[in-house]
């Protein structure tokens, strides 16, 4: 792929939402819920933390969103954030932009929904905003 088609296809990318979701395995039904109210168009990934012996019950999701599961969702999120965000993801918000508490509505960009207790919050939280630097406004808790 030539250096012009990739930026013509990044800047596509970027000008659809992209979803992190990382879930406890006990908050299912929140996790059902926020995927039912995502936009058609919204693409990523969906991170549910369960022990190996948990049989989770199926869960639908939109067409563009994959499901990972894993025992440490820490570990998951940092592999994630590796592969997928690049320095122009993580500068903060776009200049101008209003924060709606969930997404930045001045470019679509990524949002991180977690959903879980106070310290699996803080722990995803942690490995995004202080090791990766995404931007606090980026991310939307239940």
């Amino acid at each position: 792929m030539t250096v012009s088609l990739r930026r013509q296809r990044r800047a596509r990318t970027r000008a659809t939402p992209s979803y992190l979701i990382v879930a406890q395995a006990d908050r299912l039904d929140e996790l059902r819920l926020a995927t039912s109210i995502l936009p058609l168009c919204a693409h990523g990934r969906v991170i549910v933390e369960a022990p190996a012996e948990a049989e989770l019950p199926l869960v639908e999701l939109p067409a563009r969103l994959g499901l990972t599961r894993h025992r440490a969702a820490e570990g998951a999120v940092r592999a994630w954030a590796s592969e997928m965000l690049c320095e122009d993801d993580v500068r903060g918000p776009a200049e101008g932009s209003v924060n709606t508490g969930s997404v930045n509505t001045a470019r679509p960009g990524r949002s991180v929904w977690i959903l879980g207790d106070a310290e699996f919050r803080a722990a995803i939280t942690r490995v995004l905003a202080e090791d990766y630097g995404l931007a606090e406004d980026t991310f939307l808790f239940a």
